[in-house]
C-alpha cells in the first residue's frame, strides 16, 4: 500500500507512521521539517518537505496515493484559524480529486455534528465536508478530548501540583490517547476493504471528570494534585502571553464553554478504546516528568 500521512510529528500521526512502517507500508510523510523526520527517512519513508498551505505542493506529494491519512493542523498564531484550517481542507480536496486517491481517514472531533457554537472544533466540520464532496471513500474519525493535552499542564503539576483550564472541574469528558487513534486508523489504511462515508466516533473507555482526571494524575505520580477552573478572561491572557492570536484564543474558549454546555459529546454510539487515563499517566505523564526533573 502506497499510504500518506500529513502529520508525522502530530500525537496521532508520529505513533501511525511507526506502525505503518512497521508493517512494511510504503509511507509517503508531508512536513515542514524534514530533519524532524529523519529517523523514518532512515526506515524507508519517502519524504516530501513543503507546506500544507501551497495547494501545488499537496497534489505532488499525494499524487499516486492509494489511501490519505489526513489531520487538520492548529495554527494558533493565525489571525483566523478558521479559516486557515478551510483553507487546507480545499488543498486536500483539491488533491484528492487531482490524483483521484480511494480510501482517506481523516481525523476530527467529537461535537463535530454541530454548526456552530463549538469554537475550534467547527472549522473541523467544514474539513469534513469539503473532503466528502470529493466523493471518494472516507472515514472520519471523531476523536474525543486528548489525553496528550494534560502534557502541556505538566509544568504546572510539577511546581503546583494543579491543573489550570478553563472549564469546570465537573464537567465529564470522554478521554482518549492518541496511540488508539493511530491503531484504529492503522487497521483503515492497511485493510481498505471499505466502501462509502463512515463517521467513527472514538472515545476512552469511560468519561472522566476534570476534576476526576486530576486526581488520577496526582495518584500516579505520587502527588495531590487539583483541577482549578481558570476565569475565561485570564485565561485568555495566558494564550496571548503564548503567541496564540485573539481569534483563537476565543475559539478556544469557546470549545470549553461548549463542553459545560453539552454540546461536545457524540451523536451516536462510539466506539470505546482501551488506554485508561491511568495507564497513560504512567506511560506518558509520568516519563515526561522524569525527563524534566
Amino acid at each position: 500500500m502506497s499510504i500518506v500521512i500529513n502529520t508525522p510529528n502530530g500525537n496521532v500521526g508520529r505513533v501511525l507512521t511507526d506502525m505503518l512502517l512497521e508493517a512494511g507500508e510504503h509511507v509517503t510523510i508531508l512536513t515542514r521539517e524534514a530533519d524532524r523526520v529523519a529517523d523514518f527517512a532512515r526506515r524507508g519513508a519517502t519524504v516530501y518537505t513543503g507546506n500544507l498551505e501551497d495547494k501545488s505542493f499537496v497534489q505532488d506529494a499525494t499524487r499516486g496515493a492509494e489511501a490519505l491519512f489526513w489531520a487538520t493542523p492548529q495554527a494558533y498564531h493565525h489571525e483566523d484559524l478558521c479559516w486557515f484550517q478551510k483553507q487546507l481542507g480545499r488543498n486536500v480536496a483539491s488533491a484528492i480529486r487531482n490524483s483521484d486517491i480511494p480510501h482517506v481517514v481523516n481525523v476530527s472531533s467529537i461535537g463535530a455534528q454541530h454548526t456552530s457554537g463549538t469554537g475550534v472544533i467547527q472549522s473541523l466540520r467544514e474539513v469534513e465536508q469539503l473532503i466528502d464532496e470529493t466523493g471518494t471513500n472516507i472515514v472520519h474519525l471523531r476523536a474525543g478530548y486528548f489525553m496528550e493535552n494534560y502534557l502541556f499542564s505538566l509544568p504546572d503539576i510539577q511546581g503546583a501540583s494543579e491543573v489550570y483550564l478553563p472549564v469546570e472541574g465537573s464537567v465529564a469528558r470522554p478521554m482518549i490517547a492518541s496511540v488508539d487513534i493511530a491503531v484504529q486508523a492503522a487497521n483503515l489504511l492497511c485493510d481498505p476493504e471499505w466502501t462509502g462515508r463512515e463517521l467513527r466516533e472514538i472515545v476512552g473507555p469511560k468519561y472522566v471528570t476534570f476534576d476526576r482526571a486530576a486526581e488520577i494524575i496526582g495518584e500516579v505520580l505520587e502527588k495531590p494534585v487539583k483541577h482549578v477552573n481558570v476565569p475565561a478572561d485570564r485565561a485568555r491572557t495566558w494564550m496571548l502571553e503564548m503567541g496564540w492570536s485573539e481569534n483563537s484564543a476565543d475559539l478556544m474558549l469557546e470549545m470549553y464553554s461548549a463542553m459545560e454546555k453539552g454540546l461536545v459529546a457524540p451523536e451516536g454510539t462510539p466506539y470505546q478504546t482501551m488506554t485508561t487515563l491511568r495507564r497513560f499517566t504512567r506511560m506518558k505523564l509520568r516519563k515526561h516528568e522524569k525527563a524534566q526533573g
